[in-house]
């Protein structure tokens, strides 16, 4: 099936991706991860302005997470009921955040506009602002202006 994105004029798909690309978005996009290799994720967009800051969104635990309580108190669970786009239930990995240009993510998700994908649930906005009010990881010089953006989030 062909993305709508393909049938947009440019610049229209430009602006209304800069449009969705806010606080508690979540998206996908390729990214050079910690060992080095480029991997397709998902993301959760946690602050934007020149840079998007984002949380990244795994499958599993890492068994390193796991064995450590500290580590395994920064992510976040994110059920698949609660976001009807996600295939299963993941986890939000808070111990650090990824800063990316704001135009590279655009021009990543101009190649496929069906990789915005949706927004994060009330629930999770909440779990996520605690976790990084509380962080080990994460000085709050940098979690508090996060904190903020996610909580501009207004739900119904």
């Amino acid at each position: 099936m062909a993305s709508l994105g393909g049938a947009l004029p440019p610049e229209f798909l430009r602006l209304q991706i800069q449009r969705r690309l806010v606080p508690g978005a979540v998206v996908k996009f390729p990214a050079v991860m910690d060992d080095g290799n480029e991997k397709e994720k998902l993301w959760i967009v946690v602050s934007v302005d020149a840079n998007a800051i984002c949380c990244v969104i795994n499958s599993e635990l890492t068994a390193f997470a796991k064995a450590r309580d500290h580590i395994r108190r920064n992510h976040a669970d994110m059920a698949q009921s609660d976001h009807d786009f996600m295939h299963h239930d993941s986890f939000v990995d808070c111990t650090k955040t990824w800063v990316f240009p704001t135009s590279k993510v655009v021009t990543e998700l101009m190649k496929n506009a069906d990789w915005m994908l949706g927004s994060i649930a009330q629930p999770l906005r909440d779990e996520l602002v605690g976790i990084l009010k509380a962080s080990s990881t994460i000085p709050p010089k940098e979690s508090v202006p996060l904190c903020a953006a996610l909580s501009s989030i207004k739900y119904e």
